[in-house]
């Protein structure tokens, strides 16, 4: 006859001449939690330029639609760079009094806002018929924003940057 819980306690027969029986043995431990891997830690930021198409970004390197989702935003960075300065070195033209240069600072950003609509109507909606883009249509609406950016950033300096 056996006791209630056989699995906790060892069995226990009436017979006097009955085997003895040993505990089971534990259980193994269990094995040790699995350490996550840390992600690979973030390129320096480059900032997109004619130089650096794509920032930090290779075309064709492991992640490279991960990559060109940080080098969006450090390029949209670089336009509001541009924008601030245009709007800083405004105080240190000569003939621009301070009612002209506080006109002008609020023109570049409604001019700006506006950009930026047109810009992510355009990267949103063409980049499928753009020339001279490939890869994933994430990728290209990427790549769209980031030559923009880079267009946008050439142009300010070019137009009304300091002489």
């Amino acid at each position: 006859m056996r006791q209630i819980a056989p699995d906790l306690f060892a069995p226990m027969y009436r017979d006097a001449n009955a085997p003895s029986h040993k505990l089971p043995p534990p259980p193994p431990p269990p094995p040790p939690p699995a350490v996550a891997k840390a992600p690979p830690p973030p390129p320096p930021p480059v900032v997109p330029s004619r130089n650096h198409p794509y920032g930090a970004c290779e075309p064709g390197q492991r992640e490279f639609a991960a990559c060109l989702g940080g080098a969006a935003p450090i390029a949209d960075l670089g336009v509001e760079q541009a924008e601030r300065a245009v709007i800083a070195g405004l105080a240190h033209r000569g003939g621009v009094n301070p009612v002209v240069a506080d006109s002008v600072a609020r023109g570049l950003r409604n001019a700006g806002e506006a950009w930026r609509i047109l810009r992510d109507r355009e990267c949103s909606d063409l980049p499928l018929i753009e020339n001279g883009l490939d890869g994933s249509l994430y990728e290209r609406r990427l790549i769209c924003r980031i030559r923009r950016d880079i267009e946008r950033v050439e142009f300010l300096r070019l137009r009304y940057g300091e002489n």
